[in-house]
């Protein structure tokens, strides 16, 4: 071996004896920065994922105690006016309207930031009005399974979220629809009121109830299709879906 060859090898060798464990120090560096970051990953997920659980159960809490509270409310007329009594007056108070003023539909649905060239109704659409809690979502499967076994497409307000208000999208699954199915068991306000925009729009609608003990009277002369199990929601549904089919076709 030259002399040149010899002190370059050793140039070369002294450089990777200094070279080698600083690169080693970064690796180990390095590897234990991204452990922290993947592990301040995991916290944050593991953060979240507790906070949505923690969210959730207060929100079936509020549903049920909302519900108790609804029935309470509109068990009877009387009990309906002396919890609306207010407004029942105001509107009392209110100069007479003429019965001949037209309900401005587009003007409603703009309010919802919605288009009337859009609200075209989808064949075979079914938009189901029920609560969002954990106590309706097997009557929902039924009655998702019995529509979709007629060949319909079924849906409610909370399967595509909706960031900010969700009700222009449930109004918007309203107006879509063909049919819409109300689940009024818990006797929950935002179906009620949802219901009500549902029936002034001209829906065809389907009410259903495990109970008529507390319905409240303001549609008790609407048919109800009162159900004893999911076994008798699933036959009377499937019967009174047929009915509803050729009256709106």
């Amino acid at each position: 071996m030259s002399d040149l060859t010899q002190r370059l090898f050793d140039t070369v060798a002294s450089s990777a004896l200094i070279t080698l464990p600083i690169v080693a120090t970064i690796f180990v560096i390095t590897r234990r920065l991204m452990n922290q970051v993947m592990h301040g990953r995991e916290v944050s997920r593991y953060d979240n994922i507790k906070h949505e659980a923690v969210l959730s159960e207060m929100r079936a809490s509020y549903e049920h105690r909302l519900a108790d509270l609804t029935r309470e409310m509109v068990a009877t007329r009387a009990r309906w006016e002396e919890a609306n009594h207010l407004i029942i007056s105001g509107q009392r108070n209110q100069p007479a309207t003429s019965s001949t003023n037209a309900v401005d539909v587009d003007s409603f649905l703009k309010s919802y930031g919605l288009s009337s060239d859009k609200a075209k109704v989808i064949e075979d659409k079914i938009f189901v009005l029920t609560p969002f809690s954990d106590d309706e979502k097997e009557t929902y499967q039924v009655i998702k399974s019995v529509c979709s076994e007629a060949g319909f497409i079924v849906t409610r307000g909370d399967e595509h979220r909706a960031e900010g208000d969700i009700l222009p999208q449930i109004v918007g699954g309203i107006i879509s629809s063909e049919i819409v199915i109300a689940n009024i068991s818990s006797r929950n306000a935002n179906v009620f009121f949802e219901l009500g925009i549902a029936m002034a729009l001209g829906k065809p609608t389907l009410l259903i109830s495990d109970t008529l003990s507390d319905v409240p009277f303001d549609i008790q002369n609407r048919r109800i299709i009162v159900f004893k199990g999911f076994s008798d929601l699933q036959r009377k549904l499937t019967s009174a879906l047929l009915q509803t089919v050729r009256g709106a076709r």
